[in-house]
């Protein structure tokens, strides 16, 4: 059986509607292209949360190694 947009959640409804008169080929690049883009805005997100955290600690270990 195959399941039909209503019975996902709303991305995966708007990706069915987006792909369903595709070609394989062409749904395949299509959706792997979305994960691309998802995985560089997790990324991003990552960088803005957990970098400055990470650019401190480099500047605090930097003034403890120039100490000594």
């Amino acid at each position: 059986m195959v399941a039909n947009a209503s019975e996902h959640d709303p991305l995966v409804a708007e990706v069915y509607d987006q792909i369903k008169d595709m070609t394989v080929k062409e749904a395949i690049l299509f959706v792997k292209k979305l994960q691309i883009e998802r995985i560089r805005e997790a990324h991003a997100k990552l960088v803005d949360e957990v970098g400055p955290a990470i650019g401190g600690k480099v500047e605090r270990t930097k003034a403890a190694v120039g100490k000594k």
